[in-house]
């Protein structure tokens, strides 16, 4: 299950961790609890995602300035 997961930045930084999937029609977006304890959303795309590996509980992702 995605729900639990660690996302880390393309330079292997913690961000947070998955705590829940918004689905949306035209892709479904993660919501991820940041350290900080804010919020970030991140679309569950090809440009985005770089990495899953979902046995090891660990997606890294591409971080757009601001995000």
């Amino acid at each position: 299950d995605i729900i639990g997961c660690k996302v880390y930045d393309q330079d292997e930084q913690l961000i947070g961790e998955v705590t829940s999937i918004m689905e949306n029609p035209l892709y479904d977006i993660l919501e991820v609890s940041k350290l900080n304890q804010n919020k970030l959303l991140i679309p569950y795309i090809n440009q985005f995602i770089i990495e899953e590996d979902i046995y090891n509980h660990k997606i890294v992702v591409r971080v757009l300035e601001g995000m």
